[in-house]
């Protein structure tokens, strides 16, 4: 029998980012498995993206969107 799937929800939790940043992620770096309609994640593939999300609120550093006051 296949490990269980960690979903999106809680790979959001543990990491302190929104669902979507983990979806969307997900998407780029061709991670996760659909399983009943929904996203799942080994343990592997959630250490992947903990790698690469930003945990908390906001754009990464030196995105598009800068500030009021900078150019």
């Amino acid at each position: 029998m296949p490990p269980p799937r960690i979903s999106t929800a809680e790979v959001a939790a543990s990491i302190g980012c929104a669902p979507t940043t983990v979806t969307r992620r997900a998407r780029e770096l061709g991670l996760g498995k659909l399983v009943f309609g929904r996203l799942g994640f080994t343990p592997g593939e959630v250490e992947k993206l903990r790698g690469v999300v930003q945990d908390g609120p906001g754009r990464r550093h030196g995105s598009k969107n800068k500030p009021k006051g900078e150019k």
